[in-house]
């Protein structure tokens, strides 16, 4: 759940701050941050923000989750979301803490291509409005939350933590730049979509044996070459290489997977890619990195 939670609502939710704009004076608008403490509970209080044991509750908490992004998706869907307006983002908090609740499971479903070709799914169709990420998002718990509840109670990390801040902040930074590239414009969502499939590839058991044997350095250090080589003249091809080696990185992240560290990096890297992107705060600097091809 934590790729949907990071991919389609976080991301999501990001791109449509940038579209909307913010003005604090305003209405709910500063509800719209609630996803931030969400993202610092899950950072500073590991294990606070998790579903209960309960199937019967997961089932609940999942479809009352569904049922807002339905509703929040009823009231923006090819409209231009006001985030002053009060029920939007009242739905889109409460949706955006059901995820949140969601995002530290690890269970069955969560592993394999499954989560990969979800995000590539509602990418190409929020091709039609952007606000159609956030729905895939809130409909994940319903799709992968099946399986055996993880056991409560362990906070030990295994795995390799030596990337996790690297990975998760070149992927915000590079990421989003077809969608600063092509606005509303359905080819925006094209790269994104070939990033969940090439995720979902390399995700395969077939090919998980070959790149765990690759240094999680030598990894990074692609995905970044690879980033800063955007074009979009061939975008649907950087954003499947995008995908195989992200999903390349993901497998060696400490598990249980510290979502909110992960989450942290990654708001942190699309906000930088969107100032670079307008030039805002830091002139001339991105000439040097975003249009240097």
């Amino acid at each position: 759940m934590a790729l949907a939670w990071l991919i389609l609502f976080l991301g999501s939710w990001v791109r449509l701050l940038t579209i909307s704009g913010l003005n604090f004076h305003r209405g709910a608008t500063i509800l719209v941050l609630a996803p931030l403490a969400f993202v610092a509970i899950h950072r500073f209080l590991p294990g606070t923000l998790r579903t209960p044991e309960r199937s019967s509750v997961r089932w609940t908490m999942a479809a009352i989750t569904a049922l807002l992004s339905l509703l929040f998706v009823r009231l923006t869907l090819l409209h231009f979301w006001d985030p002053a307006s009060f029920p939007p983002t009242i739905m889109l908090v409460f949706m955006g803490l059901g995820i949140a609740m969601f995002a530290s499971d690890d269970c069955p479903n969560d592993r394999g291509p499954g989560p990969w070709l979800w995000v590539a799914l509602w990418m190409l169709l929020s091709g039609r409005d952007p606000v159609l990420g956030l729905l895939g998002a809130g409909l994940a718990p319903l799709v992968f939350h099946w399986g055996k509840v993880p056991t409560k109670g362990t906070t030990q990390e295994t795995g390799n933590g030596k990337t996790l801040w690297v990975f998760p902040f070149l992927l915000g930074l590079f990421l989003p730049r077809p969608w600063w590239d092509w606005g509303l414009q359905p080819d925006s969502v094209l790269p994104l979509a070939a990033f969940g499939l090439g995720g979902g590839i390399a995700s395969i058991k077939l090919f998980k044996e070959w790149h765990r044997q690759v240094p999680a350095w030598i990894l990074i250090c692609v995905l970044a070459v690879v980033g800063l080589l955007y074009s979009p003249s061939w975008g649907m091809i950087w954003g499947g290489l995008m995908g195989i080696l992200a999903a390349c990185a993901w497998g060696p992240l400490p598990k249980p997977l510290p979502v909110g560290a992960i989450a942290g990096y990654w708001i942190l890297g699309l906000l930088l890619s969107f100032t670079l992107q307008a030039n805002a705060w830091l002139p001339g600097l991105s000439h040097l990195i975003w249009l240097g091809n």
